[in-house]
């Protein structure tokens, strides 16, 4: 095991694994109040052939090196269950990781009904027993044990050998392609997302013109607190965001119909703040009186998008979706799906969900049922997934 704590080192590192087929990862981080994206303490490699190290990502000033292999399609990066390491990297070196293998997601595809976790596996495919005691250890102290140390390279070592077993199985069973698929989609989906944002909070009983205002003030505060590497709650609260999106819709000015978007004044703030540093005006309060203050910028800023067929979009979406979850269709196709599952190995978790099924229903274009992996799996048990 090597343990790297400077640049150079990283850089030699990474020259000797550069040709490697695949390369196992995992990190250790910690997800504070604070900040918007985890603060990433250690990065693992293994490549194999005892090219094993532990980067210290808090010691080690230039951490670039990592971006090509990060990048590299014909390298596979392993993970095990990889959202939240994915999350850790962008946020550290805004990249998006290429030729990604999750060994959980792959599992689900073996015989697994549900995700399992990284010691289940270990102990499936190499009869070992991991000691997980360390896993919620403080990694952003220093200096970091030997124990724990050699608990985040562990972590890699026997990544390394799953993998070469699980993907021996996939290939047999013919499915080794359609993780590869699913793998790149988690990391397209790995962000956060506004729109799972949104869709916890407009069951709060908003209105549909203030649900559409609300959605674009989440985009706003999801690129400030983004820009600035600070917790959304920190720009302005939940709640706060849903009184502000009332407040705007029953706004009486002469250009009340119009639908926010970004406005010059809310660019202005953003630049504001960049230039001077979050650290001055980190203070809640200050922020969210910024972000008000933008939102409640001149109207003749905002462009018109046309509120009634935005609103009527909004509620032939809604309404389908509402229409197909309690039609006969719905219980129908989950049951077949069920039954694919059952007889392919594939965890119905991961074949669909309620709002796969329901948008399959609904004829919406983007239903993850009618594309890749899922629409080549249903057509081959007879399902038009083009044109039902």
């Amino acid at each position: 095991m090597l343990i790297i704590s400077q640049a150079t080192e990283l850089q030699d590192f990474c020259r000797a694994i550069e040709n490697s087929d695949y390369i196992a990862i995992d990190t250790e981080f910690f997800r504070g109040r604070r900040t918007y994206y985890p603060k990433c303490s250690l990065i693992q490699l293994n490549a194999g052939n005892n090219n094993l190290a532990v980067v210290d990502a808090l010691k080690c000033e230039d951490l670039s090196p990592l971006r090509d292999i990060l990048t590299r399609k014909s390298t596979v990066k392993i993970f095990h269950s990889c959202r939240q390491d994915v999350e850790v990297l962008y946020g550290l070196l805004k990249v998006d990781l290429m030729s990604l293998f999750d060994t959980q997601i792959s599992s689900m595809f073996l015989g697994f009904t549900h995700t399992p976790g990284y010691d289940v596996l270990i102990a499936k495919y190499l009869s070992k027993t991991i000691n997980k005691s360390l896993q919620f250890s403080n990694w952003l102290a220093r200096p970091l044990s030997q124990e724990q140390l050699n608990y985040a390279a562990s972590d890699v070592e026997y990544l390394y050998q799953v993998y070469e077993i699980i993907r021996n199985e996939l290939e047999e069973a013919g499915y080794y392609q359609w993780v590869r698929e699913e793998c790149d989609d988690i990391v397209r989906r790995a962000k956060p997302s506004v729109k799972k944002i949104t869709s916890k909070l407009l069951a709060r009983g908003l209105g549909e013109k203030e649900a559409v205002i609300f959605k674009d003030l989440v985009q706003k505060r999801e690129e400030l607190a983004e820009s600035l590497d600070i917790n959304r709650s920190l720009v302005i609260s939940d709640d706060r965001l849903i009184e502000l999106s009332k407040e705007i819709s029953t706004n009486k000015s002469s250009n009340k119909d119009a639908v926010m978007i970004l406005t010059p004044a809310f660019t202005s703030f953003i630049n504001l703040i960049a230039k001077s540093g979050a650290k001055g005006l980190s203070h809640r309060g200050s922020l969210a009186r910024g972000f008000i203050d933008a939102v409640h910028g001149d109207y003749e800023y905002y462009v018109n998008l046309q509120p009634a067929d935005i609103m009527k979009t909004y509620r032939k979406s809604i309404a389908s979706m509402m229409e197909a979850r309690n039609s006969s269709l719905y219980e129908n196709l989950k049951e077949t799906l069920q039954s694919i599952s059952k007889n392919t190995g594939i965890a119905l978790d991961i074949l669909a969900c309620r709002d796969d099924i329901a948008s399959f229903i609904a004829k919406k274009a983007n239903c993850r049922l009618r594309h890749g992996w899922r629409s080549e799996l249903l057509r081959s048990k007879g399902i038009d997934t083009l044109n039902l």
